[in-house]
């Protein structure tokens, strides 16, 4: 399953407004961070309102994937590990994702 940001609901987008802009979460058979034909959307999430900001470090800027054990996996096939931060002033989480795709959260402040 990958969970990529999205602008218009049905596919992902690399570029934009970040996490704000919406995401969507899929059944990713060939584990691409693309949403390719006859592969199911699960979920839809449109942009966020309300003064916040989420943001994702370098390897889940655009997209987080689990593979079937559950473990976060990138594109390449390595451990995805990284970092999204929600804020909205003047609170913010951290939302730690490790190799074994475990989250956990932190509180942190607003940059």
């Amino acid at each position: 399953v990958t969970v990529c940001k999205s602008a218009n609901g049905s596919s992902c987008d690399t570029s934009g407004t970040g996490w704000l802009q919406g995401w969507i979460a899929f059944v990713d058979a060939d584990s691409d961070a693309t949403v390719d034909t006859g592969e199911t959307i699960l979920l839809v999430h449109g942009a966020v309102q309300g003064g916040y900001n989420i943001s994702g470090n370098t390897n889940v800027d655009s997209y987080i994937s689990f593979i079937a054990t559950g473990q976060s996996q990138l594109t390449s096939g390595a451990f995805q590990l990284g970092t999204v931060t929600t804020c909205k002033a003047p609170n913010a989480r951290a939302l730690i994702l490790n190799s074994v795709g475990r989250v956990r959260v932190n509180k942190t402040t607003c940059t």
